[in-house]
């Protein structure tokens, strides 16, 4: 019987193993496919040996550049809103380090580090300012440190439900604990080597095929999440510059669940940024605010209207400037 049952074990061992093999052969060559079968618009550009992917469209000044937020689309993330920009000035989306066409980075993935990289992949791509930044969630946090590094490119902004220094503050001065998705990001990226998270995707589109590497490149981003708050919160005075901040009025059920949060709290949730939001359009002297109140946090996907008129009256701002 000993016999037997190691026998059994011994099988079982193998098949894991050729399990796990044939998994990373398959993720291995899925990789290698990635840009042939999922071509994304836009061109990667060289930089410290190696390419950042962004995707700029239409002509004129400014040039808005969008930031999105903790998601595996990176450029694609403003899909809704980057053409209608487009029509009207020079429009560029990118993907940061590791996302979506984007070769990952070996340094820390905080908010200095993404705004050099932003930064540097403006200048070689022969993207020039004024710039006005449209970020979302936690590309607020990267769009208010490169305005604070970078302020003599920075033009106009216009913030999306975006995070800012002290966000996770006020929620927890109002009891509000909102649990981040690190350790489900540490196991999905860790398990990324082995196709699984390939079979596991319920599409088959560019964001779904380079999940599995922009996953680890999310790891990174919320792992350096506190020292991205310390940076973003140096900046709290954008002067004149016209800024736009949109804040949205719903919190869906699904987020509630996950983060534990009973319907009172997530009212309370919603009202504590709603106070920040309008603390973040008071540091300019010509910031204004929107509640979009059939909107839950990405504004971008459900009301890309909102977004494109707020970028638009910035760019308008921007223009008036402008010596004739």
């Amino acid at each position: 019987m000993k016999r037997w049952l190691g026998r059994i074990g011994l099988g079982l061992l193998a098949l894991v193993a050729l399990t796990l093999t044939c998994g990373a052969t398959y993720e291995v060559l899925a990789r290698r496919q990635l840009a042939s079968r999922f071509p994304v618009p836009g061109s990667r550009v060289s930089l410290d040996g190696r390419a950042l992917h962004i995707d700029c469209r239409g002509a004129g000044s400014p040039t808005v550049v969008f930031e999105s937020g903790l998601s595996t689309a990176g450029a694609l993330d403003w899909s809704l809103v980057h053409d209608a920009i487009a029509r009207s000035t020079r429009a560029c989306s990118y993907s940061r380090a590791g996302i979506l066409a984007s070769d990952p980075a070996l340094d820390e993935r905080d908010a200095k580090a993404v705004s050099e990289d932003l930064h540097t992949l403006l200048g070689l791509a022969g993207e020039r300012p004024p710039l006005v930044l449209v970020a979302h969630s936690l590309g607020g946090l990267y769009a208010l440190t490169y305005t604070a590094r970078f302020g003599e490119q920075v033009v106009g902004l216009v913030l999306v439900d975006a995070l800012q220094g002290d966000s996770m503050q006020r929620m927890a001065a109002a009891g509000i604990d909102v649990p981040l998705p690190l350790r489900a990001l540490q196991l999905a990226s860790a398990l990324g080597w082995t196709g699984l998270m390939r079979l596991l995707a319920e599409s088959d589109d560019a964001e779904a095929a380079y999940a599995p590497t922009s996953l680890s490149a999310m790891r990174r981003e919320l792992e350096a999440f506190e020292p991205s708050l310390a940076q973003a919160g140096a900046l709290r005075q954008l002067g004149n510059r016209p800024l736009y901040v949109l804040a949205s009025g719903k919190v869906e059920a699904e987020f509630l669940a996950e983060a534990q949060l009973t319907a009172e709290q997530g009212q309370r949730f919603l009202a504590v940024k709603l106070a920040s939001s309008q603390d973040v359009a008071s540091w300019s002297t010509r910031g204004r605010i929107e509640l979009v109140a059939d909107a839950a946090h990405a504004i971008h996907w459900e009301r890309p209207e909102r977004v494109i008129d707020a970028t638009l009256w910035v760019i308008d701002a921007v223009r008036a400037d402008a010596p004739r």
